[in-house]
């Protein structure tokens, strides 16, 4: 019985404590105080009526240690998207148009692609990293319009996605032009200095395939 007494104000004392520590939101109070009587209850049933000290230092020894387990450090809070994440983004995005159509391909990667970016072109093998981007784009054909309209830019933390309609024309030499109109899908993560980078994107046409 005296164990039990000193459990019972353990389990007082442990509801009473609310501030000393961060507790896990996925473990409530109330789920460990219930966890702590199993323990109570366990032990009261297994040890022989002759051993009551050594009972009551065992559940004791038990309690802290469950108590102990469910406490845990206050998580770190995660960067939220902001407006001005947002607007950093659609700043990128108005400056890689600006890029692709003075032909600068240099600038056009370093500025908007991070350094180990992954390209997805339409009926093409990916594409990844600023050489292997850079030398996709220098093979294009002189560009004379290109248009990047985003209609959602959105994330979450480090993470961010938008997606949109593109026009692209280009004058092959001593071919007809080529007008393309088509729609892409981007992701970018925030940099260690703030900046948000494209990790990631994707493009087609909305031509339909010859059949």
């Amino acid at each position: 019985m005296a164990a039990g007494r000193n459990f019972d104000c353990f389990l007082s004392a442990l509801a009473s404590r609310r501030t000393s520590c961060s507790f896990s939101r996925s473990k409530p109070l109330r789920l460990r105080i219930m966890s702590l009587t199993y323990t109570r209850v366990y032990c009261q049933a297994h040890l022989s009526k002759g051993g009551i000290m050594n009972s009551n230092r065992l559940i004791l020894a038990l309690a802290l240690v469950l108590s102990v387990a469910a406490c845990q450090p206050a998580a770190e809070p995660q960067a939220s998207f902001s407006t001005a994440d947002e607007a950093s983004i659609r700043s990128i995005l108005e400056k890689f148009v600006d890029d692709v159509v003075a032909e600068d391909w240099t600038a056009t990667v370093s500025n908007y692609y991070a350094t180990q970016a992954v390209r997805m072109p339409p009926n093409e093998s990916m594409i990844q990293g600023h050489a292997a981007i850079t030398a996709g784009m220098e093979a294009l054909p002189p560009v004379t319009s290109f248009t990047l309209t985003p209609q959602v830019v959105a994330g979450d933390g480090d993470l961010a996605y938008a997606r949109g309609a593109f026009t692209l024309d280009l004058a092959p030499p001593e071919a007809e032009p080529v007008n393309m109109v088509g729609k892409w899908h981007a992701i970018y993560e925030r940099q260690t200095d703030g900046s948000w980078l494209c990790v990631s994107d994707i493009w087609n046409t909305d031509t339909p395939m010859a059949m």
